[in-house]
């Protein structure tokens, strides 16, 4: 007899926790976010921990003689990823045009959390180019 009720309240908290997982789930895909949610999300989380130049892709990249602070030239309004062309003419006749510094944004370390955070901005803009591009 005693088997038995313990069989019957083992189906029981077993039944409780198929509902309470079931209804777990069910709530985290109703406030699971959309690509664009998670995107604006994402972005005013760095805009506001002071990572702006992170999310907005209008910037200038500085090309400069090698291991030196000597700006040759820059890149301007850079806002995609794609190739970026400048013709060197002012170089000295002994330095190379094979080797360059490229400095863009601050001079700061940047935490592995913000370099993650970053990072998914720049999968689900891609994304949402993509899908926005076959349609």
């Amino acid at each position: 007899m005693r088997n038995k009720k313990e069989a019957i309240r083992y189906r029981k908290f077993a039944l409780i926790g198929i509902i309470l997982i079931a209804v777990l789930s069910f709530s985290m895909l109703i406030h699971a976010l959309t690509p664009q949610e998670e995107l604006s999300q994402l972005e005013s989380e760095l805009v506001d921990s002071g990572y702006s130049w992170l999310v907005n892709y209008s910037s200038t990249v500085g090309v400069y003689r090698e291991d030196t602070d000597s700006l040759i030239t820059t890149f301007d309004n850079i806002k995609d990823e794609g190739l970026y062309n400048i013709y060197l003419t002012n170089l000295y006749d002994n330095e190379s045009y094979d080797t360059f510094d490229l400095k863009s944004g601050k001079r700061e370390k940047i935490s592995y959390e913000i370099i993650q955070k970053k990072m998914r901005i720049d999968e689900i803009r891609k994304e949402l180019n993509i899908r926005y591009n076959k349609t």
